[in-house]
């Protein structure tokens, strides 16, 4: 008869508590807005929030999930709240007040899992565009000749009427367009091209 091997058995018992230990429920990830990430200019009413359940635990379920959006990046100017919406859906629309054009919003998204356990998403951001409103810009050109090969050269100096931290270029270009500001590119401490929305892009 083999003895038997304690040491064996209890090293499987440790690999089997630790399997059970990193199968667990991670919570909300990969927060999209009009599916993009942190996006900026966007023009929707009612834009449509997405995110992935991150759980590989077996039989791993989403029952329920609530949706808010925050004036503040301290999450405590409540703008909207969807309430406990008892769903498996990842996808769900804005329904609050009128967003405000050319301001940032902060969201967040709290699920349920199966076993009625509660994970909430660290805050996303969004930031919207025109909203509707008139465009109040002007179309600039250098000679209005298509056909002329050097790219066109624009400089304009102006004096801000306050102080601002943050700064933004609104422009809509036939084709290619680099822009600067105080002589610095895009993706330096100054500022950063943000994401492009059709043919618009703002730059902050």
């Amino acid at each position: 008869m083999k003895r038997f091997n304690y040491r064996n058995l209890l090293l499987a018992a440790l690999l089997s508590a630790f399997s059970l230990t990193t199968l667990r429920a991670a919570g909300p990830v990969g927060l999209k807005c009009e599916y993009l990430v942190n996006p900026i200019g966007l023009d929707a009413a009612q834009p449509r929030f997405t995110w992935k359940v991150n759980d590989d635990r077996p039989g791993a379920l989403q029952t329920a999930y609530k949706l808010s959006v925050y004036n503040d990046a301290a999450g405590k100017s409540l703008r909207w709240e969807s309430g406990k919406v008892n769903a498996a859906a990842v996808l769900a629309s804005y329904e609050g007040e009128s967003l405000q054009p050319f301001t940032k919003y902060w969201w967040k998204v709290e699920i349920w899992d199966q076993d009625g356990k509660a994970s909430v998403s660290p805050l996303a951001t969004f930031e919207t565009g025109m909203m509707g409103n008139r465009w109040q810009g002007q179309w600039i050109s250098d000679t209005g000749d298509r056909d002329l090969k050097p790219a066109a050269y624009f400089r304009k100096a102006f004096h801000a009427k306050k102080k601002s931290v943050r700064h933004g270029l609104i422009s809509l270009w036939p084709g290619y367009m680099n822009c600067t500001l105080m002589d610095k590119r895009p993706g330096t401490t100054a500022w950063t091209l943000c994401t492009p929305v059709s043919t618009a892009a703002t730059c902050m």
